[in-house]
């Protein structure tokens, strides 16, 4: 319980300021009975009191033949933006987002997380991603992602082949 109460998470606010916030304020145990009281941290209360509204759902099939980790990041994201069929990122952000901050050149980021990324997810999955580079400048800024959802039923059985096929190829022969 002790662990629980020390992790934080950052969020950030809506003025885009970010803060660290724990889940759990206090928690309180009667070693006698076992019963345990704990105190949700206020700050935390429009957070998890939105997670019935807000919260992203799709099929554990569609990631499991996945290979880069990045691949499965961003489809999680690119779900939680499909109703709005597209998204705009700062690279930079995006790069925070996905964990990927090391690529400092902007060609190695498109080349080894992107173009990676979006070809599993196009062949892998029930929507199709196509993006856009936004430059200011000389200086790559922004990406913007167009998110369609694979409707078709030929598309959709295609996609499950593939899928088959990658994970015939992952599993150990008897």
């Amino acid at each position: 319980m002790k662990e629980l109460r020390d992790k934080s998470i950052w969020i950030t606010l809506d003025d885009g300021s970010e803060t660290t916030m724990a889940w759990i304020n206090a928690i309180t145990m009667n070693k006698q009975s076992g019963a345990v009281k704990v105190k949700m941290d206020e700050m935390m209360k429009p957070y998890l009191l939105q997670l019935q509204e807000r919260f992203t759902t799709y099929e554990l099939l569609y990631i499991l033949a996945m290979h880069s980790q990045y691949s499965i990041r961003l489809y999680e994201l690119f779900k939680s933006y499909e109703y709005r069929h597209r998204c705009k990122f700062d690279i930079d952000e995006l790069k925070r987002v996905l964990y990927a901050e090391n690529y400092k050149m902007f060609a190695d980021f498109k080349r080894k997380v992107l173009d990676i990324a979006l070809r599993e997810i196009n062949k892998l999955t029930d929507i199709a991603v196509e993006y856009e580079i936004i430059k200011v400048g000389r200086k790559y800024e922004k990406i913007e992602f167009l998110i369609r959802t694979k409707k078709d039923m030929g598309e959709r059985f295609g996609v499950f082949d593939e899928i088959d096929k990658v994970i015939s190829k992952t599993k150990p022969k008897n």
